[in-house]
């Protein structure tokens, strides 16, 4: 149910025609021009802004027409006429007019100018949708269910830094998705990890431990079904100093669950042991897949698509030297011995820069292919590789290189995993896993986030910052529908009294999520409320033609 009501909404503000030189020309009243030369020349639509910029259906939009000449035309006033596949004008023959919005669609308004040299004319594409408010406060990083309708979605409790709980949306019910909930302090910086089949979620969590130097971190299983949480971690405290587990990632078949461990030893930080674990959720055993390595700087594991390696990022020296390295995977048995790792990447070793131990240490931004088992790497040092490993051999590194307009904030696959996706903050991006990219949205002034794709593959949706005003536009890969991209939600603020967009994307996700049933789910602030990120959504089945 929507939180206000927008139908036959009129939306108004100032709106600035632009005629170059008209103003001078008018008010110079000693210069004239000579009657026997002929000033006037042809003039420009050259831009349609529409206020908002996306519609409900029977709203009222104001459109607006940029029309612009290069002398001042002189007794010329262009006559406007504007047009559209759908909705009703209000007036049609103004430089700013009003225009109902029809049912679900996209919509191609047309403005024309014409004068006594000449006409023109310009086209815009408008989106026209359904918002709806469905968590009206405290809400963000969405994971949708199989039905692509109901959906878990992160809460937090008084503010991102305090703690957030796993809440899910059931036949549009908010409820607590696992009772007498462990939260996640936002001091560790550690999101769930959910299982692929959503029987449960897995996350990190301080505890307090009174006279601790440093308070154990554990790891906490929150199973759907039971609604019951169970600590899943191991480690016995050194004196006053506990474990850490962090980084859960689970295996694609969910019964695996690997992580990292900081385990102490009594003397110094640099002494202590950094290993990975896993556990076995049908077995309800652990092993530390790294105990019999002589190394133990290994931090960050990943299963890989097709489950044939457990991959981890290891620092094989001591001298903060981090590459990717894998150990094989067989039928769900590990081959644990150290002549069997394999160094999966060859980057210099800068895949994660800071110290282990210490609060700096930060590891690559990573994501899986999910058809094929191929790692999407950025590296700290800037560098973006594409690693492709084989079930039992060597990899094949692309590295793609250092992207001009910076690095890349988001990573997303294709749902056939054919292209990756990647917002550089000042562009949207596509590589093909050949590693050849495609700019596909850049403009002066704006910044992109928050990058997604439809579930066809066929549209890419992201987040659009501009001032202290965000939206979220569609981008037509093919250009088949639109041949350029336009907003699917009106702006809202970038900001709230408490914090900012982008310290709450530094604790959790805010990224879109498009479900097949044609709706789009986001978190933003409110208009009306704008204390904290709620989460909206939009009917976007009318994209498709």
């Amino acid at each position: 149910m929507k939180t206000f009501d927008r139908a036959n909404r009129c939306w108004r503000f100032v709106v600035v025609v632009v005629a170059l030189g008209m103003v001078l020309g008018a008010c110079d009243d000693e210069k004239s021009t000579p009657t026997d030369v002929d000033t006037s020349v042809p003039i420009q639509v050259t831009d349609i802004i529409a206020s908002p910029k996306s519609a409900d259906p029977g709203d009222t939009l104001l459109l607006s027409a940029i029309v612009v000449s290069s002398s001042p035309n002189e007794s010329d006033i262009p006559v406007m006429q504007w047009s559209a596949n759908g909705g009703a004008f209000l007036e049609d023959d103004e430089t700013s007019v009003r225009w109902v919005a029809p049912s679900a669609g996209i919509y191609a308004v047309t403005a024309r100018a014409q004068n006594s040299v000449s006409s023109d004319a310009d086209t815009a594409d408008i989106f026209v949708g359904g918002s709806t408010s469905v968590v009206p406060n405290q809400g963000g990083t969405i994971r949708l269910h199989s039905n692509q309708t109901d959906f878990f979605y992160l809460k937090t409790v008084n503010n991102i830094t305090a703690g957030v709980e796993v809440y899910g949306v059931v036949g549009g019910i908010r409820a607590d998705a696992v009772d007498n909930p462990v939260e996640l302090n936002g001091a560790v910086g550690q999101l769930p990890d959910y299982a692929p089949n959503l029987a449960f979620e897995v996350h990190a969590a301080d505890s307090v431990v009174l006279g601790a130097t440093t308070p154990p971190v554990n790891l906490y299983l929150g199973d759907f079904g039971t609604k019951l949480y169970s600590r899943i971690s191991v480690g016995e405290p050194n004196v006053d100093r506990f474990p850490a587990c962090t980084d859960p990632d689970v295996a694609p078949d969910s019964r695996y669950i690997a992580y990292g461990a900081m385990l102490p030893q009594p003397t110094a930080v640099n002494a202590d042991s950094f290993d990975i674990l896993v556990y076995d959720r049908v077995a309800l055993s652990h092993q530390k897949v790294t105990a019999t390595h002589t190394n133990h700087r290994n931090v960050l594991p990943t299963w890989s698509t097709d489950q044939r390696w457990l991959t981890f990022i290891s620092d094989r020296n001591g001298l903060n030297v981090w590459d990717l390295h894998g150990m094989p995977v067989t039928g769900g048995v590990i081959n644990t011995a150290q002549a069997s790792l394999v160094r999966l990447s060859n980057t210099g070793g800068e895949l994660a820069s800071g110290t282990l131990g210490s609060g700096t240490f930060s590891g690559p931004l990573m994501e899986w292919n999910p058809v094929a088992p191929t790692l999407a790497v950025l590296a700290k040092d800037g560098v973006f590789y594409l690693i492709a490993t084989t079930p039992g051999g060597p990899s094949n590194q692309i590295d793609v290189g250092t992207f001009a307009s910076g690095q890349p904030v988001d990573l997303a696959w294709s749902p056939d995993g054919s292209l990756l996706a990647l917002s550089t903050g000042a562009e949207v991006l596509t590589l093909t896993t050949g590693g050849s990219p495609t700019s596909r949205v850049k403009r002066n002034g704006d910044t992109f986030n928050d990058v997604a794709w439809s579930p066809d593959g066929a549209w890419l949706v992201y987040r659009v910052l501009r001032g202290s005003s965000t939206w979220l536009e569609v981008y037509d890969l093919d250009g088949s529908t639109i041949a350029a991209p336009i907003p699917i939600t009106e702006a809202r603020p970038a900001s709230g009294p408490l914090f900012s967009l982008g310290s709450y994307r530094d604790v959790m996700s805010v990224s879109p999520v498009w479900g097949t049933a044609g709706v789009l789910y986001y978190p933003a602030f409110p208009l009306l409320n704008p204390v904290t990120v709620g989460i909206f959504s939009v009917d976007v089945s009318g994209l498709t033609p």
